[in-house]
């Protein structure tokens, strides 16, 4: 092993050369190395030539692998129990028969999707050459194509098996009570630091902003959607886990291990506010907002309630959301302590604009030149 890692380590001159891995370092730790040499040679892709370790992703450990054969993804899943690592395999190989770009893992001669390597499990996902597009670059043009994708990808699965839905978790669970003791397990943890460091001073700050949001039930409990029409969802359906074509289309949609029950109008507010800026683009005039609706209707319907009620849904939903602090104080990880820096202004913009959003949305639909919209 000692001489494949001088070879990686000779060849490694431009950590960025392989497009579509998103951000990648250099040599990879001793015990990554042996990982990735193991699953190309039970992929039998050939000899390892080259390893980086992949940091696009947040939540799992992730390396990008290239042998004689080709250049690969390799996903190293933080799960423990193999079973929603095949149920997301599943749910893949479902899209991928509706036509959709799913981007499928490959198959060991024994036919296994994954296997455990190194103290967890690895898949192993062909590497994209197509590109991924920041948030500030998407045009009209592509939140339209964003749109219809997502449209496309919620009438597809609204397919899915019965049998097969009930094993995916519901997503909008929260608990105003539950968030308030989490919060206040919290912050005893950090008043018995001996200093505190900045990410410390915004999670207080944060904890007191959204306590005093659920003070006198200011935020609804997740019985006021339940009306809602639900179905199994992406769960994290964004710019960071798509790819374009050179004309602007999606060629791929990767990382379903969030998939969920939950209302389809939570994931289009949801890809709305991560993939277009929603803030700004609705300040702006809202044309990427227009196009992506417009186009997602041509797709797949949503009610007028749907609309009216998906601003304050989602208000509700990342009130309660403490996700990035357990990230942080529980995991012991800095991945997401951006996120959370972010999280005070963003809720505040959606207190101050949640009630606004919600008519334009309905103007917008209103308008929809081609819609499968349903009045109820």
């Amino acid at each position: 092993m000692a001489g494949l890692a001088c070879t990686i380590e000779q060849v490694v001159s431009n950590p960025l050369e392989l497009a579509g891995a998103g951000s990648l370092a250099a040599v990879p730790p001793a015990a990554a190395l042996r990982v990735a040499d193991e699953l190309v040679r039970r992929y039998r892709l050939g000899n390892l030539l080259r390893a980086e370790v992949a940091y696009g992703g947040l939540l799992n450990q992730n390396l990008v692998a290239t042998s004689a054969r080709g250049s690969y993804f390799l996903k190293g899943y933080r799960y423990a129990d193999p079973a929603p690592i095949a149920r997301e395999h599943r749910l893949i190989a479902f899209v991928a028969e509706q036509g959709l770009p799913a981007v499928a893992p490959l198959s060991t001669p024994g036919g296994a999707t994954f296997l455990r390597a190194g103290g967890r499990y690895w898949a192993v996902f062909p590497l994209l050459a197509d590109r991924q597009i920041a948030p500030e670059d998407f045009s009209v043009g592509m939140a339209a194509s964003l749109g219809a994708m997502l449209g496309s990808l919620h009438t597809a699965l609204a397919k899915l098996p019965a049998l097969e839905c009930a094993r995916f978790p519901a997503r909008l669970l929260w608990d105003s009570r539950r968030a308030v003791a989490e919060m206040g397990d919290y912050e005893s943890e950090i008043r018995r630091r001996p200093a505190l460091d900045p990410f410390d001073q915004h999670a207080l700050a944060s904890f007191a902003y959204r306590r005093s949001l659920l003070a006198g039930g200011g935020a609804p409990p997740p019985e006021a959607f339940a009306s809602l029409p639900a179905q199994v969802l992406h769960g994290d359906f964004h710019e960071g886990n798509l790819f374009f074509a050179a004309g602007g289309t999606i060629s791929g949609i990767i990382d379903w291990e969030l998939a969920c029950i939950g209302p389809r109008c939570w994931e289009v507010i949801r890809t709305l506010d991560y993939a277009l800026q929603l803030p700004k683009d609705f300040a702006s005039g809202g044309a990427r907002l227009k196009a992506f609706l417009h186009a997602y209707l041509a797709e797949a319907p949503l009610t007028y309630d749907e609309c009216v009620v998906m601003p304050e849904l989602y208000w509700a939903y990342r009130v309660h959301s403490l996700w990035v602090y357990e990230e942080h104080y529980r995991k012991g990880s800095a991945k997401t302590d951006r996120l959370a820096m972010e999280d005070i202004p963003n809720l505040e913009w959606w207190l101050r604009n949640r009630n606004e959003l919600a008519l334009a949305l309905a103007d917008i639909l209103r308008s929809a030149p081609q819609t499968r919209l349903v009045t109820s």
